[in-house]
């Protein structure tokens, strides 16, 4: 039982599924709970299905009762298995953050899912404020919350790895650190614990990098 809780553990943490419900047992988290697959656990399925690893009639079924849902497919390395990247694929995944994860108008996705994206905006609370140090004007947010937003629209499965990924904002100068109680000896990378519980904002160039792409 231990394995399946681990198992489903690993699923809802990389947004493959979801709870519908907040019932249920406190010593067994899912004794209780009703779930449902997250829009990332379908384009997941939707990917295997289209190069035939997964096959059959219920999950042509499942496939057809959904529409497409925004996925950044990140590439890896064939030998090493990371993530590869390049400076544009940053700023253009960047730049779909920075929109405050509106979508391409060509994008189809099913009402639930934007009323969902709706949700998320809402609970990320990305804001205008002013800085005491700056004339500037930074869109806020927690650490956090962008590596969510990793997780949740990209095939990024891990934390750390979400991590990995978000620092790319840092080291192309897309964010910056505004506000941290932590710190780690890790120059430039921060890292899970540090990034989660930092504020960042979004610097000048992230912000004319957004003006560049749209």
């Amino acid at each position: 039982m231990n394995q399946v809780q681990q198992l489903f553990n690993r699923f809802a943490n990389a947004g493959l599924i979801k709870h519908i419900n907040y019932g249920g047992s406190l010593n067994f988290p899912f004794k209780g709970k009703i779930f449902q697959l997250a829009p990332k656990g379908i384009n997941i399925l939707r990917w295997f299905r289209h190069r035939e690893v997964l096959k059959g009639r219920a999950i042509d079924c499942l496939m057809s009762s959904y529409k497409s849902f925004l996925l950044i497919q990140l590439e890896r390395d064939l030998e090493t298995d990371k993530i590869l990247h390049s400076k544009p694929f940053v700023e253009a995944m960047f730049t779909l953050f920075a929109r405050q994860y509106e979508v391409e108008s060509d994008a189809a996705i099913c009402l639930s899912s934007r009323h969902e994206t709706t949700d998320q905006l809402q609970n990320f609370a990305i804001r205008n404020q002013k800085l005491k140090s700056s004339e500037s004007y930074f869109h806020m947010f927690k650490g956090e919350r962008l590596l969510k937003w990793v997780m949740n629209f990209s095939t990024v499965v891990d934390l750390q790895e979400a991590c990995f990924v978000a620092n790319f904002f840092i080291i192309y100068d897309l964010i910056m650190m505004v506000r941290n109680s932590r710190t780690d000896n890790g120059g430039n990378y921060a890292g899970l614990y540090t990034f989660q519980h930092t504020i960042y904002g979004i610097t000048d160039r992230g912000s004319w990098v957004c003006d560049r792409i749209s």
